[in-house]
């Protein structure tokens, strides 16, 4: 599961390319990070995950697609 759109739009992480110079950027941009902008960001952080992909969260954003299919067409359980 890619989360990437999520951090970068909570500002709750930094975003690179999915490459290894991506990583090598994002791993010594975070090293030189000021201390304040990093517990900010866990703190958006922690507010992404209570509000996305906590069982809870999950859970009620499933829901409602779970409902739209059984009422839209019947589920066969059983082959």
């Amino acid at each position: 599961m890619n989360i990437s759109t999520e951090l970068a739009d909570a500002s709750a992480g930094r975003v690179q390319a999915d490459t290894a110079a991506g990583t090598t950027g994002a791993l010594l941009r975070r090293l030189t990070l000021p201390y304040g902008e990093k517990q900010q960001m866990g703190v958006r952080g922690e507010e992404l995950f209570r509000v996305r992909f906590d069982f809870v969260s999950v859970a009620s954003n499933l829901l409602p697609v779970l409902e739209a299919a059984i009422q839209q067409q019947p589920v066969r359980l059983s082959p």
